[in-house]
């Protein structure tokens, strides 16, 4: 049994996962002195639910999702998760009990292990999700994984109607060709909808630094920055070389050169580009 859960952050998609609770470290044990725990986001404690790289790589071969995980595709985290005496409150029954106290809730930064999909991967994995309540026996997608799959379609449908226009931004000094997503006529008030529906879980997680803080990101600029990152890699994915196929730009400015005529040409090469 496992619930997977994801997470876009810093235009990095993550994978994690909660299994049952063991017997040993039940919610009925509860640890004799509550702060012996680890709470600072730079040593937070394991969250005991964590599903772990293991679990979550048998999980992709179970379905047969063709991807290798790797050291460097594991990533330790921080969930900033809601806590009750030192007791993290799971996100289902299935995973374990609530804690049973009448204290005071808060969020408290707990480990677990992130699986990071590249952007390709990532698509791939949330399409296989669209629609559905498991990926198979004892495989269920949670409900921040279920809002990604559904921010996808979206990002989807504007790639399919064309409503994108090419861009240039920077980012720490260098300078990127990026398709920006339009939202216009029914599509206007779609990002701000849908982004009230985000469940709390789906921006729960932060990177495990030393000034590591809970999330702060608000639930729009999370998916503005979802929508905009996927609508680019599928436009730009559709025009790469291997496509056989370039929209806007001619396949004339396609060709392997160092050299441009032009920043203009340099920039609809760039627009066609692996990364930009």
């Amino acid at each position: 049994m496992i619930i997977l859960h994801a997470t876009f952050l810093e235009r990095v998609f993550l994978l994690w996962g909660e299994i049952p609770d063991k017997p040993e470290t039940s919610v009925a044990k509860k640890p004799r002195n509550k702060y012996k725990l680890q709470h600072s986001p730079a040593n937070p404690t394991p969250l005991r639910y964590d599903a772990g790289a293991e679990k979550l790589s048998s999980v992709l071969k179970e379905i047969g999702f063709n991807f290798k995980v790797t050291k460097k595709s594991i990533r330790p985290m921080v969930a900033w998760l809601p806590t009750v005496d030192n007791q993290p409150v799971p996100s289902s029954p299935l995973i374990g009990e609530s804690p049973e106290s009448v204290g005071a809730m808060a969020l408290v930064p707990w480990k677990v292990t992130g699986l990071q999909l590249p952007i390709a991967k990532a698509i791939e994995f949330l399409c296989r999700c669209i629609g559905k309540q498991i990926l198979g026996p004892g495989m269920i997608v949670g409900k921040d994984l279920s809002f990604w799959s559904t921010a996808l379609r979206f990002a989807a449908a504007l790639v399919t109607k064309e409503q994108f226009l090419p861009e240039v931004s920077e980012i720490r000094g260098t300078h990127f060709s990026r398709w920006r997503p339009i939202f216009s006529g029914v599509d206007s008030e779609r990002p701000s909808k849908l982004g009230k529906s985000m469940p709390d879980v789906a921006r729960a997680l932060s990177f495990q630094e030393k000034e590591a803080s809970s999330p702060a990101p608000s639930s729009i600029s999370l998916l503005s920055s979802f929508i905009s990152i996927m609508v680019d890699h599928l436009v730009r994915s559709a025009g790469r070389e291997d496509s056989g196929y370039a929209p806007i730009t001619q396949r004339r400015h396609l060709k392997k050169m160092d050299d441009f005529y032009s920043i203009h040409d340099q920039w609809l090469k760039a627009l066609c580009s692996h990364d930009g």
